[in-house]
Order: structure tokens, then C-alpha cells, then sequence
């Protein structure tokens, strides 16, 4: 029995553009027959293979690998043919009054990837930024709450299929094949370039493992520096004070493997499988580096979709801190230097600024006036900062650095923002 009273009408959150249950079964009953009747397509399409090629029908008739290549090919040779128009992604970017002649609206015009808190998402935690994160020397980093249990629900009886009606669920899943693994090795080809490749990323992890750093001391003497005095290391080492906010445990991919998703301790609608969640990675000036693994950049373009508006006060890792990684110096660090929409935004300090570093070192640092133009939305909530943009500095598998920094210290978690997606190509 959960220790939180259940929800009796459902998840909540329920609004106009969230229409409900009955909505998406409607919408979901209508993919299926499309998806059926693509089926019956492939099926008489497999059929006539078998007769002309013989059997067993030949790769080119089921793998789809040859002609979403070809796919792709065609459209990016179109779109970046000479003296095509511009595309309305283009135009949505150039209407923005901070990305006009910045770069960004390159991105129309090139595959990209990416990473995210938001939830569903492909392939789960594994497309998490939270999964590609360095851990700071102790080990710590940003972790999803643990779930309030594990394994499949009970259904109630009375949704039980009645004897003698089909049962369709049966029929989905049945097969003679053992479960997948999410390893995704099939995906590891060398002869697409332009592959997810999931395998990087775990390479880059196995890579970067953290070597075990010697924690100093902290000298409580008087002739400690002070928080205004405190000079901060330019050491690109995972901080300690970034926090996430997502509530979404389990595999959250939004398919029918997604019935664990969202069960956090205290949530009211366990049994939901519900995988909408607008998850972040909250940091602000004494957060300390937040690292990234970017796998396999081509083009050199990295940039972010932040919520500079979030948090304000404080994340719960930070908000009672009034030190950078409160107070705590690592002994690499000391060989160098010693140590809501709706209402009124609170502006970020005149002093904010935005470290990026690249493999260990700093390549780029905003300023407040430089980042403020990127607050304004594209779309509803839709705000897009420019990491990086030079393949000289950024190819590769790329150890991506970010840090908030501001020297007012009234009140240093003013200088803070959310992060929610990373895309690069």
C-alpha cells in the first residue's frame, strides 16, 4: 500500500491542451490503423520479394538503414542546394531578434543530436543529459529520485479480457525472441556516419572515470580568505551543487516499455505510467562546473535550451550554501589559485557570466549583455543558447564544460538558470 493517498481522478494537471485519456486513445486508435495498414503494405511487399528474390527475403526488402540515408541525403543535398530558399526553420530563427547573423539558424540545414531532461525521450535515461554527466571527485552527481517500487503493476481484475474477445496486448508482444538489451551495439556502424551511436557514449563514461582527488581541509584560521575574497580555480572539475528536478524514474521512452516511468516516493498516481515530465539540471553561481560528455561532434556546433528564469533563491542543493562548491578545494585546484514566468522574473545580476570550457580548458565566456538577447522565445518556452560553434576547438567526443559565475554576492543565487536540452552536430 503506498504510503501516499492515490489520486482517485486520474493524474493531475489535467487542461484544455490536455485533453485526457479518452483524447489519446481516439488519436492513438487512429495511428494504429494507419500503422496497420502500412503493415498489410510491407507484408505484400515481403510476399512479391520472396517470389522474385527467393528465400529468405533479402535485407533490402526490412532494413530501413539504405534508405534513411538515402533519405537524409536528399533532403540536406536539397535544402543546401544553391539558391534554394530559405526554410521556415530558418525563417522562425531569423525572425528572433538575438539569432539573426549569429549561427544558429545553421542547425535547419544539418543533422543534428541531442540530449535531455524532458521527458519521454528516446531511449530513456540513456538520451538523459544526467546520463552523460562527469561526476565530481567524491563521486557525486545529479541523480534521479528513487522509485517508490519495481516491476510490472497488477492490472485490476475487471480489465481483465473478457473469454472469447481478442486479446490484442497478447498478440503485440508475442514473439520467439528473448528480450532486448539496451546496449544497442547493432547500432555501432562505421559505414554511417550519421548514426546515433549510442556505444560512444558509453566509451566516453569508461573514459572519463574520475580519479579519486584528495579533499583539503578547510582552514577555519583568520587569515582564511573571505566569500569576497575568494579567488576561484580555473580547473575544470565537476562541481558539487548541481541538483535535478525530474520526478521521472524508471524507463520513461513513451512506449508500452515505459510502464514504470514516473514513480517517484510521494507521487499520487503510481499505477499511471505517466511519462510527461519537464525535468532540469538546476545551477547557479556557487554550483561549480556542470561536465558534459558530448559524443561524436562533426560540425563543431553546440547550443542549449535554457530556462534562464529558473530557479531563483536557490536549488535545493545550493540554497543554503554562501560559498563556491561550498567551500570545498580540491587538490588540483590548490596547486593553481587557493580555492517563474508568470510574475516578476528576477533580472540576473549585471555581472552574470556563462563559462564554457572544452576538454579541460576555457574557450568562451558570455557576458550578461551577450546572453540576455537569447532570453526571448522562439515559441512557448522555447529559449536557445549558443554553446560553441568552431570545429578547430570542438570535433570528436567532447568534454563539455559549464559554469555560472558572478562576483555579487547579495545574493549569488540570482545568478542561475535551468538546463533542459543540449543539441549538437
Amino acid at each position: 500500500t503506498p504510503s501516499t493517498r492515490q489520486n482517485l481522478g486520474g493524474v493531475s494537471g489535467k487542461a484544455s491542451w490536455h485533453p485526457g485519456d479518452r483524447s489519446h486513445k481516439f488519436d492513438g486508435r487512429k495511428h494504429t490503423m494507419l500503422m496497420l495498414r502500412a503493415l498489410d503494405e510491407a507484408l505484400d511487399m515481403w510476399e512479391n520479394g520472396i517470389k522474385t528474390d527467393g528465400f529468405p527475403l533479402k535485407e533490402s526488402y526490412w532494413h530501413v538503414g539504405e534508405i534513411y540515408q538515402n533519405v537524409r541525403s536528399h533532403l540536406t543535398n536539397y535544402l543546401n542546394n544553391e539558391g534554394f530558399q530559405k526554410t521556415e526553420c530558418e525563417k522562425r530563427w531569423e525572425s528572433h531578434p538575438a539569432v539573426k547573423g549569429i549561427g544558429l539558424d545553421r542547425a535547419c540545414r544539418i543533422p543534428l543530436k541531442g540530449m535531455a531532461e524532458f521527458s519521454p525521450i528516446n531511449r530513456g535515461y540513456h538520451n538523459s543529459i544526467r546520463f552523460h554527466l562527469k561526476a565530481a571527485p567524491n563521486g557525486y552527481k545529479p541523480t534521479a529520485p528513487y522509485p517508490a517500487y519495481k516491476g510490472i503493476d497488477v492490472l485490476p481484475l475487471f480489465w481483465k479480457v473478457p473469454e472469447g474477445h481478442i486479446d490484442v496486448h497478447a498478440i503485440a508482444i508475442a514473439s520467439t525472441y528473448a528480450a532486448p538489451g539496451l546496449d544497442n551495439s547493432w547500432i555501432d556502424d562505421k559505414d554511417d556516419e550519421n548514426v546515433e551511436e549510442a556505444e560512444n557514449s558509453r566509451r566516453m563514461l569508461r573514459k572519463a572515470a574520475t580519479e579519486p582527488l584528495t579533499v583539503l581541509s578547510r582552514d577555519t584560521s583568520e587569515s582564511e580568505p573571505s566569500k569576497r575574497e575568494l579567488v576561484i580555480s580555473n580547473e575544470v572539475i565537476p562541481g558539487q551543487g548541481w541538483v535535478t528536478t525530474t520526478s521521472a524514474t524508471g524507463y520513461c521512452d513513451g512506449s508500452p516499455n515505459a510502464f514504470d516511468c514516473k514513480r517517484p516516493l510521494g507521487y499520487n498516481c503510481l499505477m499511471s505510467g505517466h511519462n510527461d515530465d519537464r525535468g532540469t539540471l538546476q545551477g547557479d553561481s556557487l554550483s561549480g562546473w556542470l561536465v558534459v560528455n558530448v559524443p561524436d561532434v562533426k560540425e563543431g556546433l553546440i547550443f542549449a535550451k535554457i530556462q534562464w528564469w529558473d530557479p531563483r533563491g536557490g536549488n535545493s542543493k545550493t540554497s543554503k550554501w554562501t560559498e563556491y562548491n561550498n567551500g570545498v578545494v580540491y587538490a588540483e585546484e590548490n596547486g593553481n589559485n587557493p580555492r517563474e514566468l508568470k510574475g516578476q522574473v528576477i533580472d540576473w545580476p549585471k555581472d552574470f557570466r556563462l563559462e564554457v570550457a572544452i576538454n579541460g580548458k576555457i574557450v568562451r565566456i558570455y557576458t550578461y549583455e551577450e546572453l540576455i538577447p537569447y532570453t526571448k522565445e522562439v515559441a512557448y518556452n522555447e529559449a536557445f543558447y549558443p554553446i560553441i560553434d568552431d570545429k578547430r576547438i570542438a570535433t570528436g567526443d567532447v568534454e563539455l564544460g559549464l559554469r555560472i559565475r558572478s562576483d555579487t554576492y547579495d545574493n549569488p543565487h540570482h545568478a542561475s538558470f535551468s538546463l533542459t536540452h543540449i543539441y549538437w552536430a
